[in-house]
């Protein structure tokens, strides 16, 4: 049932959220400028189409625990968005298979997640807020949402506020913290922090920043690397221990 989890999903998940909710009001000051482009491009873009009608009330059970037909939805539409972000766009609507699968991806996820939330809360597991302001900002960044004052309209057109939205980031940050712990990580030698700066040297060529100033960046991506190595095993492991039950 493994599907790679990379780390930081759950709160990549919350952003694609975020950036949809901007989008939305992006394209509407758009389109009241060049209706018919807006129309066009959105013409370009086939979206996958699923009859929810068929999915049921509870799409799974994990150790006594349902996963809703409503959470599912969110995440068939979370993961077809990725899914057309990593595509291009081109995805072919009319295609059963791909449905298929989004809808198998999609409830790995939700079974993954909830098996690592209830691991994670078991152990006690715990974001701090420092941790949780770097997510925020690293997302804030990706979306270039220059102020808290732009991020506070867009939370605003979902009824969110900032808090509550770094307290999603919190507990969606907590499986990954618990990989992280169970994955043994050891802290990445000269060699392997060279070999890394030389794979973005490779990628970046003189654009490439020096190895001082972004050495503790490299650090992380080699830690991060190693979690993802190890959450298979991880995760195979949760499923063996639980009780999982699966209805679409």
């Amino acid at each position: 049932m493994y599907s790679k989890f990379t780390l930081g999903l759950s709160a990549f998940a919350l952003a694609v959220g975020l950036a949809a909710c901007s989008g939305d009001a992006e394209e509407n000051a758009d389109s009241n400028e060049q209706p018919d482009q807006a129309d066009e491009q959105a013409a370009e873009v086939p979206a996958v189409q699923t009859n929810y009608d068929e999915i049921p009330d509870v799409v799974a059970t994990i150790n006594g625990i349902d996963v809703s037909k409503d959470a599912f939805i969110e995440q068939y539409e979370q993961t077809k968005q990725q899914s057309q972000m990593m595509m291009g766009g081109e995805v072919d609507s009319e295609s059963t298979e791909v449905d298929d699968a989004l809808k198998d991806q999609s409830v790995d996820m939700l079974v993954n997640t909830e098996l690592l939330n209830q691991a994670s809360n078991e152990e006690g597991i715990e974001v701090s807020e420092e941790d949780a302001n770097q997510q925020l900002d690293q997302i804030k960044a990706m979306y270039q949402i220059q102020s808290d004052e732009d991020l506070e309209e867009i939370l605003g057109q979902q009824d969110m506020t900032i808090d509550e939205f770094k307290e999603e980031i919190r507990e969606s940050m907590k499986p990954q913290k618990y990989i992280e712990e169970k994955a043994n990580i050891e802290e990445p030698t000269d060699e392997e922090i060279e070999a890394k700066y030389e794979e973005l040297t490779e990628a970046m060529g003189d654009e490439a920043p020096p190895l001082d100033d972004t050495r503790e960046e490299i650090i992380e991506q080699i830690k991060i690397d190693q979690a993802n190595e190890a959450a298979p095993g991880i995760i195979d492991e949760l499923e063996e221990q639980g009780d999982i039950e699966i209805f679409v």
